[in-house]
């Protein structure tokens, strides 16, 4: 039997116990053999940590395969709707529809940047080298998400540091991982019935050696047991067809390629908030 012993100090701990009948004569005894299972329970524990960690990075070599997969597919269409818009742009230059195609152009431009940024992050390439100005990118990552934002009824409030300078990074791979925050605090606060706020707020270290990036929502919060989880591929916590759960762990892989982190602060119950930690560049 495997049960759970009192010790003498007042803890529970696992033991074993096994009961062996013995004969003495006709007089029938019990002998029970009591063995600690601490230790091998700690040992299976790790075991199934290890296991798990081959499980994630297998699961991450898949999500990488599934992106170069789909970024290739893609390239092929777009880059006939970024020629033939192109066309129209040159032909319709100076009347009323040059700015529709215009937009249309911009919005194939980003497409095809998006299928770059995927299959960089198949490649398990290095972010290209420029410099960011983080609060205009935080500003453009919310106007993207802002049908989606105001469809929801959430307030959206900004408190940008002045002069914060740029940042070195990739652009293209920094605004998608953002976008992605955003969308999950957006999706979080949905089927919230409660007065649905998000803030993103930006600030320089002390030693202005870094920057703080906070993207705070007043949902539901995270329960700790999702908090342990929520940047391991795939998981999620959200109905099928919602989610595939890359979200985080592709937003983590970013943010460290540009040796930066993120964490997720629990405000429950007034929601949670986002910290994305970033290396400080040029100051203006």
């Amino acid at each position: 039997l495997e049960l759970d012993a009192l010790h003498s100090d007042g803890r529970h701990f696992p033991v074993e116990i096994q009961i062996e009948e013995v004969l003495q004569g006709e007089q029938c005894v019990y002998a029970a053999f009591v063995r600690d299972l601490t230790e091998r329970r700690a040992m299976e524990a790790e075991v199934a940590r290890q296991r798990e960690l081959i499980h994630q990075q297998e699961k991450l070599a898949a999500l990488g395969t599934l992106l170069g997969g789909v970024a290739h597919e893609l390239n092929n269409p777009l880059a006939v709707v970024i020629g033939r818009a192109s066309i129209l742009e040159d032909a319709l230059a100076g009347t009323d529809d040059e700015k529709t195609v215009v937009k249309l152009r911009e919005a194939a431009n980003r497409c095809h940047r998006i299928v770059r940024t995927f299959l960089a992050m198949a490649r398990d390439t290095r972010p290209r080298p420029g410099q960011v100005a983080l609060n205009d990118l935080l500003a453009g990552a919310l106007e993207f998400a802002g049908y989606n934002l105001r469809n929801a009824g959430i307030t959206v409030t900004t408190e940008f540091a002045p002069d914060l300078g740029n940042i070195p990074g990739d652009y293209d791979q920094l605004v998608q991982a953002f976008v992605g925050l955003i969308i999950n605090a957006q999706q979080a606060l949905e089927n919230h019935d409660g007065h649905r706020t998000l803030r993103v707020r930006t600030q320089q270290s002390t030693h202005n050696a870094a920057i703080l990036v906070r993207i705070e929502d007043s949902g539901p919060g995270i329960a700790a047991d999702v908090r342990a989880r929520a940047f391991e591929p795939f998981f999620t916590t959200k109905a099928f067809g919602e989610g595939g759960g890359s979200g985080l762990a592709v937003a983590r892989g970013v943010f460290e390629s540009h040796g930066g982190s993120i964490a997720i602060e629990d405000m429950t119950p007034s929601g949670c908030a986002i910290v994305v930690n970033l290396p400080a560049g040029e100051t203006t």
